[in-house]
């Protein structure tokens, strides 16, 4: 009889990821990668519920003359989040007859000394880079929106959710832990910054390890976990050989890369002790580095590092944190899913789902399973997550008296400092609290390669500084965040699968009345699978997997990016082109990054995929699924946590004021005057950022007085609303010296023409987004819109140059 792993490996490769290419034999290749790696065919009820999951029934299954067929050659691969279909990869996509497959699979087998743990591990690792283009070769060619890889992962998981009568019993489990927003922005140097997003990834970690070692990492829905540093760490602590299949770069161990937040599939009658064996997880790890902190603390103390240590309020303090919040919800059966739906929520659709399956079964398909109404289990899931959100329990604190003066931490709940810190090179004494403490010694403590800068050393790195002269004394906090995301994981924003499906497919559900009108409940239908979720995962951690390259081509550090979440501290003068990049990365359009440490590797993102070379690698996002930025712009001495709240401002602002898909700046000059300003990233085929950039460069290459721009933000702007070309003509001829070179002019002649484009077009974006925005802003006339393009010029002329005498 099979151990687990091996019944689990073999439900991994029950399919071949060549499957597309030859349905017909694929079993066969299937039974050949099986037998060579000595396991037993074991395809079971696990493989019927993920698929199940993964799409819609079809009719007419059991009808070999009726069943709707759809080759390689006839199938058209279709992007998982845009709908569109992806036309130019076909061709890119090297058809594998197997070969290499086995070639890779004999290795992995021999290096892992034929321990099926480890096997499995390995297999799973590497499993989406064994075949090239294995992101998007089809599950299924009827429907080809999610890949093969996901299909497998699902079975692999449900393998591990069999009952004695090997049928399938599976239950959703969240774990979260919190507060987020809180711990990090608590942060009054660089290394706190670093500590409090690190500190989430690293205790969520826990609980994700204890149930990947446990059940398999393939249980894991999201988030996506192959190339995450933390796991790449523990299987190698398990001597699991990884190999060097893996084409993306690998992120840095320092970089948190973890969401505090986690959905997984395990066996029904375990769920509940798997939820607390995730809670008790999460309080060991805490408590295990909370420990190596005191310890860390106390030898500051005696080095005086650390001035005073209110030891007892420490101990109390650590209980506030985290709180952890986990439930759990068994797949819902077809028997049941009606009332149950009735009973939680109104109009959920549940009745017409399951009146059309039925009349898919009834015209020859196949019998209906649990993993028909994942969409319902998730969303009970997610809603009992969210009402335990609600209900904030507190533990009873009292508070300890505190050190020094006694002020309170910034923690709240009453938490008074406990650790007053003292730099030697500094005279400014932090009084911290507990948790913040933890955080201040992390980097000492943990077992991390951590390479934090100071606000000082990134603003050295702006290129206006030279001969010693800090002449650009400015850095900038970048944060960004996917728009709409929360719709994305729900599924509101997934393609529907009428825009999925094969033109077959819809002619079979012609083929009778009763048939049509299950199409029409289907054809709406979100695509909301748990091979979705793991898709979007996958998306989301190979964006993320590039987001440091990115941020290092620009000289900055990043903090913390967990998917579509990015944090990073830049030189000010490179920051906007950094998010710009970034952006572009995301939603897959135009972007293009050359390794720093081998300049034949090239990626690129262009019409939704990820490429690198002339290999495609994965989908990103797709052009429906956009960014927005916020970036604060301050003097290097400003403090941190000001400047980060600032650039959490600015990002609200892009998002709500200018009406997402946009960018924010806060910038604070030397003066203490602020600016808050922003636009779309594109109007029409203009990049905003882009232009903003090369204007202020051709301002300085052209010679054009700075003062020109200040003279366009003349207090009677608006009355040039309709004459806005022959007010900029006139006043850059007016701040230009006077040439006779014929080319000079001609450059001239052209920077305005861009430059009064790039006038409008940010004018249009702010009117466009303040249309229906009833703000402070928007209460004024128009000339705060024709002002914006002006501010957004100086801005970043102050991000470039720095204060000029």
């Amino acid at each position: 009889m099979s151990n687990k792993w091996q019944s689990k490996l073999s439900a991994l490769l029950h399919d071949p990821l060549t499957k597309a290419f030859d349905i017909a034999g694929h079993g066969d290749l299937a039974g050949e990668l099986i037998e060579m790696l000595g396991l037993s065919k074991e395809r079971g009820t696990e493989d019927h519920v993920a698929s199940a999951m993964d799409r819609f029934p079809l009719p007419f299954e059991r009808d070999r003359e009726k069943q709707i067929k759809v080759s390689w050659e006839e199938t058209n691969l279709i992007h998982p989040f845009s709908g569109s279909e992806l036309e130019e990869l076909k061709v890119k996509i090297r058809k594998d007859n197997g070969e290499n497959l086995k070639k890779i699979l004999k290795e992995l087998k021999i290096k892992n000394k034929d321990d099926y743990k480890k096997l499995y591990h390995a297999v799973w690792w590497n499993l989406p880079w064994l075949v090239d283009g294995a992101q998007f070769l089809p599950a299924d060619t009827r429907i080809s929106n999610h890949s093969i890889v996901d299909h497998l992962d699902v079975t692999a998981a449900l393998k591990g959710c069999l009952n004695s009568e090997n049928k399938v019993e599976a239950s959703l489990i969240v774990v979260s832990i919190g507060p987020v927003q809180d711990l990090i922005k608590q942060a009054r140097k660089t290394r706190d910054l670093w500590a409090g997003s690190y500190l989430l990834s690293y205790l969520i970690y826990a609980a994700i390890e204890k149930v990947g070692l446990e059940y398999g990492f393939d249980s894991v829905i999201y988030p996506y976990l192959r190339g995450i540093p933390f796991v790449q760490k523990t299987l190698q602590g398990k001597d699991v050989h990884l190999g060097d299949y893996y084409p993306l770069p690998t992120m840095s161990e320092r970089v948190a890369s973890l969401p505090n937040i986690f959905v997984v599939i395990v066996p029904t009658n375990e769920a509940n002790d798997v939820i607390e064996k995730c809670k008790e997880a999460i309080k060991r790890r805490w408590k295990v580095l909370s420990e190596k902190a005191r310890s860390e603390i106390m030898k500051k103390l005696r080095s005086r590092a650390v001035e005073e240590f209110n030891e007892k309020a420490f101990e109390e303090q650590l209980e506030l944190f985290p709180s952890i919040n986990a439930v759990s919800y068994p797949l819902i059966s077809h028997d049941d899913v009606v009332d149950t739906m009735s009973n939680h929520f109104v109009g959920s659709g549940a009745k017409s789902l399951k009146e059309a399956l039925e009349t898919i079964k009834k015209h020859g398909g196949f019998n209906i399973n649990a993993g028909a109404y994942y969409r319902y289990s998730y969303r009970i899931l997610m809603s009992k997550l969210a009402a335990m959100k609600n209900i904030r329990y507190f533990p009873a604190y009292e508070g300890a008296e505190g050190v020094g003066i006694g002020n309170a931490d910034d923690f709240g709940a009453g938490v008074k400092a406990c650790v007053v810190f003292k730099e030697e090179d500094e005279e400014k004494r932090d009084l911290l609290g507990a948790l913040n403490a933890v955080k201040r010694v992390m980097p000492d403590v943990l077992d991390v390669k951590v390479k934090y800068e100071s606000t000082t050393d990134i603003a050295w790195k702006n290129e206006a500084n030279e001969n010693n002269k800090l002449k650009n004394a400015y850095f900038a906090v970048l944060l960004m965040d996917g728009d709409k995301m929360g719709k994305w994981v729900s599924g509101d924003n997934a393609p529907e699968f009428e825009k999925l499906v094969h033109k077959k497919v819809k002619e079979a559900f012609e083929s009778n009345d009763e048939l049509k009108q299950a199409w029409n409940t289907l054809a709406k239908l979100k695509s909301l699978q748990p091979a979705y979720h793991k898709g979007l995962s996958r998306t989301l951690g190979i964006f993320s997997s590039l987001v440091e390259k990115v941020v290092e081509k620009y000289k900055g550090m990043l903090v913390y990016c967990g998917g579509d979440d990015v944090l990073a501290l830049l030189p000010a003068d490179k920051a906007l082109e950094c998010a710009n990049d970034l952006r572009k990365l995301y939603s897959g359009t135009g972007f293009e990054l050359k390794c720093a440490d081998n300049d034949e590797v090239v990626y690129k993102a262009k019409n939704g995929v990820l490429w690198k070379n002339d290999t495609p690698i994965a989908p990103v996002m797709g052009e429906k699924a956009t960014m927005s930025a916020g970036i604060a712009v301050v003097n290097h001495k400003f403090p941190l946590q000001v400047a980060l709240q600032m650039a959490r401002d600015a990002e609200k602002y892009a998002k709500e004021q200018l009406g997402r898909n946009a960018f924010a700046l806060q910038v604070v000059r030397r003066s203490g005057q602020i600016t808050r300003v922003g636009a779309k990233w594109d109007y029409m085929d203009m990049d905003i950022p882009q232009t903003v950039t090369n204007l202020i460069n051709d301002m300085a290459s052209l010679k054009i007085s700075s003062r020109s721009l200040y003279k366009l933000l003349s207090p009677d702007l608006s009355l040039f609303e309709d004459n806005i070309d022959q007010f900029v003509d006139y006043v850059i001829k007016r701040s230009t010296p006077s040439s006779k070179n014929e080319e000079t002019k001609e450059k001239i002649d052209n920077y305005k023409k861009q430059l009064i484009g790039f006038i409008k077009a940010v004018y249009e974006t702010y009117k466009e987004a303040h249309k229906n925005n009833k703000t402070s802003d928007n209460s004024r006339d128009n000339s705060y819109a024709l002002k914006a393009p002006i501010d957004l010029l100086l801005s970043v002329r102050l991000m470039k140059r720095g204060v000029e005498k």
